[in-house]
Order: C-alpha cells, then structure tokens, then sequence
C-alpha cells in the first residue's frame, strides 16, 4: 500500500505520482445485461473516466462500479465496494456518452475490478469501453 494519503486531486503531482490513462473495453450482448470487468494490476489512484458506446440503443442503461470478484478484500466474492454511476441512460446519437472528474480520488487496490454493467435493449451487440483517468503513486511496486 503506498505511503501517500491524497484525498484531493489537486495534491496529485509529479513527486507522488505517475498520470495513468486507462483504457478497457467489450461487447454487451444482445437483450441482456453484461458485465465488462477490468482488473487494476497495481494500486492506483481513480479520478475520472470516459464511457464510450458504440452502437447504443435508446433504453440502454450503464452502471459503473468497484468491485471485489475474488474476495481480495475478505468481504466476500463479487461484493460491489462502491457505485459512481447508476442507471446512466445511453443516447444513441453519440459514442462518447459520459465524461467524469472529480475533486476527490479513491485509491482502488491491485486485484479489484471496475466493472461496467450494460444493459442492451436491442437484437444487436454494442460495443462498451472506459477510460480510466488514473494515477500511479511513485512508490508502487506494479
């Protein structure tokens, strides 16, 4: 665990990190929700992102979370530790559907996922993906 305390995203800086853009992505299967998870391989610090759909429907949905699939934390397999966007409805005349910064960073730890939860109202597949605005603490070791 890195020696660092941040709590706001202006005391990220070059002394005390690394910046880490992100990116992951999957298919949402057709008529059904689907869960795109993308496991952190170090600790680091989360201040935003990007969605990005290809091929959204009107009535689609996304959900965003932090979870625990491999009780890494003790708390339990698949437990969802915090949930940054709910129910975000997707429009079908853009493909970047939502960009997010905020003020204050969560460090998410080496092994836990962030999950994008799809749900797709439509016969055809979409295309989901997420970029992660991330910072590497200096001191990590992956």
């Amino acid at each position: 665990m890195t020696a660092h305390i941040i709590k706001r995203a202006s005391e990220l800086s070059p002394e005390n990190s690394i910046y880490n853009l992100t990116g992951f992505s999957g298919t949402a299967l057709a008529n059904a929700t689907t869960d795109v998870d993308f496991k952190m391989v170090g600790e680091r610090w989360l201040v935003g992102g990007t969605l990005l759909v290809g091929g959204g429907n009107w009535g689609d949905t996304a959900t965003i979370q932090i979870v625990d699939k491999d009780n890494i934390l003790g708390y339990g397999a698949n437990v969802v530790l915090n949930q940054f966007v709910t129910n975000l409805q997707i429009r079908n005349d853009v493909t970047l559907q939502e960009k997010l910064e905020v003020s204050y960073v969560s460090l998410v730890p080496k092994d836990i996922y962030i999950r994008i939860k799809y749900t797709n109202t439509s016969a055809n597949p979409v295309g989901v993906a997420c970029n992660l605005f991330l910072h590497k603490p200096k001191d990590a070791t992956s």
